[in-house]
């Protein structure tokens, strides 16, 4: 009678576990953000919002193209939310593109050796690291993309990368806060705030200290 039950309970837990990796196979798994606290109940409906806070970001004017839609309107509060934000900005007359952002941020990114669009880049990567380059090539194009190695090098040079810039930016890269991912875990591991708050704080003032030093050598 033990070993039946025994049977029957590896039976189930295999099951589970099977169906725990279709879902996460899933398209749809796989097109979710890392980060918990940011999963789509509708993932068509999220993307295609994205798609649309992406554009706006790109070229404010299509603000003019959503009137009389609100951030309640999506089915993602928190995209809602930035596109309210977004709209709020654009009415009290400040721009929303992304160039316009990172230029608000340069004189904290020369401080620290880097840039605006740099800087940028690292917090809008916060959900996930590996989207830090791309963003900064989206940002600093903006939108295009760029092609073969050589334009890759013209590029940096024309917005005005230099080896110090460079050095930074492979150190902030090492030493900068972890993903959202990561910071969740550390949340759920510690059960701490204030440990998360260190695992955040730690290598990212490590960091800034690196970057200000090459900075003034």
């Amino acid at each position: 009678m033990a070993q039946e039950v025994k049977k029957e309970l590896r039976r189930r837990i295999q099951k589970e576990k099977k169906q725990q990796e279709r879902r996460d196979l899933s398209p749809a798994t796989q097109l979710q953000p890392k980060a918990r606290g940011m999963r789509y109940d509708n993932i068509r409906s999220a993307r295609a919002e994205e798609g649309v806070l992406r554009l706006i970001l790109l070229d404010s004017s299509l603000l003019e193209e959503t009137e009389g839609l609100t951030g309640s309107e999506f089915s993602s509060p928190l995209l809602g939310r930035i596109f309210d934000l977004l709209r709020s900005r654009a009415a009290e007359g400040l721009s929303t593109q992304l160039p316009a952002l990172a230029g608000a941020l340069e004189p904290v990114g020369c401080f620290f050796g880097m840039n605006g669009t740099l800087l940028l880049a690292f917090v809008l990567g916060w959900p996930a690291n590996e989207l830090v380059f791309p963003l900064l090539v989206m940002i600093g194009e903006g939108g295009g993309a760029l092609g073969a190695e050589g334009e890759i090098v013209s590029w940096l040079a024309v917005n005005g990368w230099d080896y110090r810039m460079a050095l930074c930016a492979m150190v902030f890269c090492l030493f900068h806060w972890p993903c959202s991912t990561t910071v969740l875990t550390i949340r759920k591991e510690t059960e701490s705030r204030k440990w998360t708050l260190l695992a955040v704080l730690l290598p990212t003032v490590i960091g800034l200290l690196f970057c200000r030093l090459i900075a003034v050598l």
